[in-house]
């Protein structure tokens, strides 16, 4: 879930131990999240993406959507006035 984590670590020059204390967890528990055994809980994953300085999107590793690629989503609150009663008749 976190496959950047070790690579910000070390190109921050910390030890597991240092960015352990800065995000309120053991080192055991930093270890655990670069290999992937454990997942940071929400709280932990904003703390971790603040002080690297990016989202948590670039922290997971999740790629940025491509709009052309996205498939359009109807929100029920945009719908307009009537379209469901027209669509219910037929």
């Amino acid at each position: 879930m976190m496959p950047r984590l070790k690579e910000l670590r070390v190109s921050h020059g910390l030890s597991q131990k240092q960015l352990a204390k800065i995000v309120g967890v053991s080192q055991q528990t930093i270890s655990e999240y670069e290999k992937g055994n454990i997942y940071p809980n929400m709280y932990n994953v904003i703390s971790i993406a603040d002080f690297f300085k990016i989202s948590i999107d670039e922290l997971i590793g999740r790629a940025k959507p491509d709009p052309e690629e996205m498939e359009p989503v109807i929100c029920p609150f945009c719908i307009p006035k009537g379209y469901l009663q027209k669509i219910k008749k037929h």
